[in-house]
């Protein structure tokens, strides 16, 4: 794989197109997280998981929190992969021994340890996100899906990550590309 396509995709989100062709990832923005010659990792941005927020979580999970972290920190569907599995995406500034780093400001977390970690905060950061699961292409997949215009991408930093409103993060993406979802046709920039 070319090395400026791995480094290109990876920090940046992908928006899905009225084209994705598989309704879990309608009005989907999933930020790229890994991206190499073995395929794409993910998480989604915008889809929550019902009523259950981080509180609740770790509380099924015997983790121990201080009053002041009982914040209301919703629990999103990084997507359909490993829903068992649990990731902190948060902004660099708060990287911890085994975060990984995700371009230059923002880091990913998936331990135990990290979820202890922030929970012994005062407060939690308004720069954190908490998902179960994620989403995952293999070998040239990804590559594939954004030629057949199912995948729009988006640069982005944590401002616009986590100061974003969910529930308006697919329609600011777009806005900030200056798409309109409806002019959309399925195949955009082919000869």
């Amino acid at each position: 794989m070319d090395d400026y396509i791995e480094r290109a995709l990876v920090g940046k989100m992908l928006v899905s197109t009225p084209h994705v062709g598989d309704a879990r990832f309608e009005k989907s923005v999933i930020f790229v997280c890994a991206h190499d010659d073995h395929g794409t990792m993910g998480l989604t941005l915008n889809k929550p998981l019902t009523d259950l927020d981080l509180s609740d979580l770790l509380s099924q999970l015997k983790i121990e929190t201080t009053p002041e972290t009982q914040i209301k920190l919703p629990v999103y569907i990084g997507g359909p992969l490993e829903p068992e599995r649990g990731f902190l995406l948060h902004s660099s500034l708060h990287n911890q021994i085994d975060s990984t780093l995700v371009g230059t400001e923002f880091g990913i977390s998936g331990t135990l340890e990290s979820l202890k970690s922030f929970t012994k905060q005062d407060q939690l950061p308004q720069d954190i996100m908490f998902a179960l699961g994620y989403a995952g292409w293999g070998e040239g997949q990804l590559e594939q899906e954004i030629k057949d215009n199912a995948w729009l991408t988006v640069n982005v930093d944590p401002d616009f990550v986590f100061g974003t409103q969910r529930d308006q993060l697919w329609e600011a993406s777009m806005d900030s590309l200056g798409v309109t979802p409806s002019l959309l046709v399925g195949q955009i920039g082919h000869a």
